[in-house]
């Protein structure tokens, strides 16, 4: 079993160690930062793979974004429809089950 030798390399204390920009930004924002440089490198790319690849990935950064704002409780849960939207005006305007006649 290897055991750590503090007199070999010693490491910073916690308390030493001073915290960069990211340690201190959110894991959201961070992916946030990404899609933005994700969209100027689609601005600056030059064809149209490379410009549709970037605004892919773009998207991809934005959506782990938003997913981890959601995870870290910042943001509520979307509501889930529990019917297809075409059965959007027939929850609208339920009809009422006709009774069976010579009851």
């Amino acid at each position: 079993m290897f055991h750590w030798n503090p007199d070999c390399n010693p490491a910073p204390a916690a308390y030493l160690l001073k915290p960069t920009r990211k340690d201190t930004m959110k894991q959201s924002d961070i992916f946030r930062e990404n899609a933005e440089n994700c969209a100027h490198l689609a601005e600056t790319a030059k064809g149209e793979p490379a410009y549709l690849r970037f605004k892919r990935m773009e998207a991809a950064w934005r959506a782990l974004a938003d997913e981890q704002d959601w995870l870290d409780g910042e943001v509520p849960p979307a509501p889930i429809s529990s019917a297809p939207k075409s059965n959007a005006s027939a929850r609208a305007n339920p009809k009422r089950p006709e009774r069976a006649s010579g009851s």
